[in-house]
């Protein structure tokens, strides 16, 4: 039983499927005759009712201000925008000096490989561990910005589940100002995925050098589509998008389908939203019950993803890991893969599937409860 995937497991919008379906069938879109033949390469940047969606989501969504089309660029998932940025940083410097990046621990594993597959072999990684709330030490940050050439992080974590607060968002902001040098990357692929407080981000108005991808692997369950956009400064955006265009030629047609359902259809997106959320928040109270019952393992506080991080009282993560697995047929994330070092005292799970999963992970764990030699509650 898989609790240490990150890719959701319930099934996308059907109008949202529909309207792909009806897309990849017919030459022409009844009503969308500006976009040609859809099957054709598409813009560089992202097709107009794309761009248009994305705008609106801004507006109405985030409430972030109004984006002008030379903000947004179309990208092959968030992924995407955050190696084209890495590209991007490459070669401006083009080997001159070795480059300085900065993540927060713990980290998103998929950040630290990029750094290390985008960049030269000499960049060094600074590690700026997290506080015990798992909010930002903003102050080690301001710390480190003068030497940093780029730093990314998710909003809300993963797997920290933090959502940065508005004191938090300012203090990045004045951060980012004071450093025009470098690039902060907000990767926000979790930003409708909230379970606790309000989301926070960065406006139209932020520093020049703030760039914010979101996309929609996660919310409408279409990993496979690879569909995410980067907002930023019109002309760092047009940097990115040189580089982005060399390794991806342009997003891909997918993004007409999600642009026609969330411009067409923003209700039943709103709904969709609502009920994403409420299925993972009912899997997530059912399954850190059952692991506090059972094992006495709490969950972290925190905010948003479609992860939950549950803090263990055993010596070390990998003996946790292997208690689930070898007692339960349970795998989980131990905590020590997402932070370099020690033990990191906690283990990572997901949460986004059907409640039948949900109850098969709470039966799993209950067998923990008739073994003498685990620890768990009285």
């Amino acid at each position: 039983m898989n609790l240490a995937a990150g890719m959701v497991e319930l099934p996308p919008p059907r109008k949202l499927t529909q309207l792909a379906a009806e897309l990849m069938r017919k030459e022409q879109v009844e009503g969308l005759s500006r976009i040609g033949n859809p099957h054709m390469y598409r813009s560089r940047t992202g097709d107009d009712i794309y761009i248009e969606a994305i705008q609106l989501l801004q507006k109405t969504l985030y409430k972030t201000g109004t984006y002008t089309r030379d903000m947004i660029l179309a990208t092959n998932g968030v992924s995407g925008a955050v190696s084209s940025t890495l590209a991007m940083i490459a070669g401006r410097v083009n080997g001159a000096r070795p480059l300085r990046c900065g993540l927060f621990v713990p980290f998103y594993t998929y950040h630290q490989e990029a750094i290390k597959t985008m960049l030269p072999a000499d960049t060094e990684t600074v590690y700026m561990p997290l506080r015990d709330d798992m909010s930002f030490d903003l102050e080690r940050l301001a710390q480190e910005a003068p030497r940093l050439d780029f730093i990314v992080f998710s909003n809300p974590g993963n797997p920290s589940c933090h959502a940065l607060t508005e004191e938090e968002v300012k203090a990045f902001e004045t951060i980012a100002a004071a450093n025009p040098h470098m690039i902060l990357f907000s990767d926000e692929i979790y930003a409708e995925i909230m379970y606790g407080g309000e989301f926070h981000s960065f406006g139209a108005s932020a520093p020049a050098n703030i760039l914010v991808a979101r996309g929609f692997s996660k919310i409408l369950s279409v990993g496979s589509w690879r569909l995410a956009y980067v907002l930023g400064d019109p002309a760092i955006i047009a940097d990115v998008a040189t580089a982005h265009d060399r390794i991806f030629v342009g997003a891909n047609i997918t993004q007409m389908a999600v642009g026609m359902y969330i411009r067409d259809h923003y209700d039943d997106f709103a709904k969709h939203i609502e009920t994403f959320n409420a299925t993972l928040s009912a899997n997530a109270d059912m399954i850190t019950k059952a692991f506090e019952k059972h094992l006495g393992w709490t969950q972290i506080p925190g905010q948003g993803t479609m992860y939950r991080l549950i803090r263990h009282n055993l010596a070390t993560d990998e003996a946790a890991f292997d208690l689930l697995v070898d007692q339960c047929g349970v795998a989980v994330v131990p905590g020590s893969l997402l932070a370099p070092g020690a033990s990191a005292g906690y283990l990572r799970i997901h949460v986004g599937f059907g409640a039948e999963k949900a109850r098969e992970v709470c039966h799993r764990l209950a067998r923990l409860s008739t073994l003498a030699s685990v620890p768990h509650a009285a």
